[in-house]
């Protein structure tokens, strides 16, 4: 009897050490941290080269072939990248960017038609840069919006805090800490 009240101790010694170290880890300051990711479409552009390598094996004509080639020329012109400062315990600074290379895409094989038909859907490109407020709830961080309000943007710290993956409708994307 008196072995089986000393293991309950040692187990909730154990248990109140585990919810002690969690807890000081939910209160790990993030300030001057470092998040980043180089290519934010990664799997979505892949998805695409997938099909478009598909489409390239079936293809009867020389100008399918072509087309093929153009959609991996498009893909690999497409530039999109992520980071995220923590400046202190409540602000966060984003910078994200997505752009069109068309002479990367040009040089690469693009048609002409390919290149005006995503220059044409993407402009510029898109560009948001800029600080905004973060609250942190264990490993879930919780940021709002730089372009909607009343948005928010989640994020979840992996355990060792070395990645931070960035939550979407039904994506995910991995950044890196870099500092």
């Amino acid at each position: 009897m008196a072995s089986f009240c000393e293991n309950q101790k040692n187990y909730l010694k154990s248990l109140f050490f585990v919810l002690l170290s969690m807890s000081i880890y939910a209160q790990e300051n993030l300030a001057g941290r470092v998040y980043y990711c180089g290519n934010l479409m990664e799997k979505e552009l892949n998805d695409v080269k997938k099909e478009s390598a598909n489409a390239a094996k079936e293809a009867k004509s020389q100008e399918e072939k072509d087309e093929a080639k153009s959609v991996d020329a498009i893909t690999d012109a497409i530039v999109s990248k992520m980071t995220v400062k923590f400046i202190d315990d409540k602000t966060m600074e984003l910078d994200l960017s997505v752009k069109f290379d068309e002479g990367k895409a040009k040089k690469n094989g693009a048609s002409w038609m390919m290149r005006k038909l995503v220059k044409m859907k993407m402009g510029k490109g898109q560009s948001q840069h800029g600080q905004t407020s973060y609250t942190v709830n264990g490993r879930r961080i919780t940021a709002k919006s730089l372009s909607k309000k009343n948005k928010t943007q989640s994020f979840e710290l992996s355990q060792e805090g070395m990645t931070m993956t960035w939550i979407r409708e039904n994506t995910k994307t991995v950044l890196k800490r870099i500092k």
